[in-house]
């Protein structure tokens, strides 16, 4: 079943997408383990980074692939290469945050990228201008030499860039009392709640690297579990 759902995932390396893959695996593992089916271990620690690896040079063989420069992609420099990214990745978005702050730049006013999905559905009855992207166009360099650069920011370091520090003051104290209010929702017998938790936690394990709630399909799952528990207790009260 796990196995399924994981190929299903697959489609969307060919958009060069990490984050729409490794959190429902992250989710589904911490489900999992909420549930007393898996167990942490150093086996499990291993299987996991080793296919956090894996996902990673896979996306970025892609355009090789499309090529079919299968040359390159058995270069073992190719290898060391996505390696030297992946530990580059592990840290874009500290010293990408490092990297802003110490430019002096300011750049709130993008405010609505932070609720791009809200925005661009509440766009259909007002005269809002629809946010297309959510990329930042923003980029710090990360290394001494500058080679590297980075435009992710973590998830306290994004709100800060977009809204200051006094209204990202209150938007993580949002988000950690929604988190606490799916904490509490994930003790009822109802599993989708229990996954919503899980899915949330996943989303939030990320906050070192960047924020993810601006992304539609994070505000689609949640529609779609308020849409089922409204009509599970709704049943319930009928029948």
């Amino acid at each position: 079943m796990g196995i399924s759902i994981i190929i299903t995932l697959i489609p969307f390396l060919i958009y060069q997408v990490k984050g729409i893959i490794l959190i429902p695996i992250i989710a589904g593992i911490i489900f999992r383990t909420m549930l007393g089916n898996l167990r942490s271990s150093l086996k499990l620690i291993i299987i996991s980074l080793s296919l956090g690896i894996i996902i990673f040079i896979v996306v970025y063989s892609i355009p090789y692939i499309y090529m079919r420069d299968f040359d390159n992609i058995m270069n073992k420099n190719f290898i060391l290469e996505k390696l030297r990214d992946i530990f580059a990745y592990l840290f874009s978005g500290i010293l990408g945050f490092s990297g802003y702050l110490e430019s002096g730049m300011n750049t709130i006013g993008d405010s609505q990228r932070i609720i791009a999905p809200l925005w661009n559905l509440l766009r259909h009855i007002t005269y809002w201008d629809r946010v297309d992207s959510v990329v930042t166009e923003y980029f710090f360099p990360i290394d001494k030499d500058n080679l590297k650069v980075s435009n992710v920011f973590t998830l306290f370091g994004t709100i800060h860039i977009y809204l200051g520090i006094w209204v990202s003051i209150f938007i993580s104290i949002l988000i950690g009392f929604i988190s606490y209010i799916f904490k509490m929702w994930s003790n009822n017998s109802v599993v989708w709640l229990k996954v919503n938790y899980c899915f949330n936690l996943s989303i939030l394990s990320f906050g070192w690297f960047d924020y993810n709630y601006y992304h539609s399909y994070i505000w689609l799952f949640w529609i779609f579990v308020i849409l089922l528990t409204i009509l599970y207790y709704t049943s319930r009260l009928r029948f």
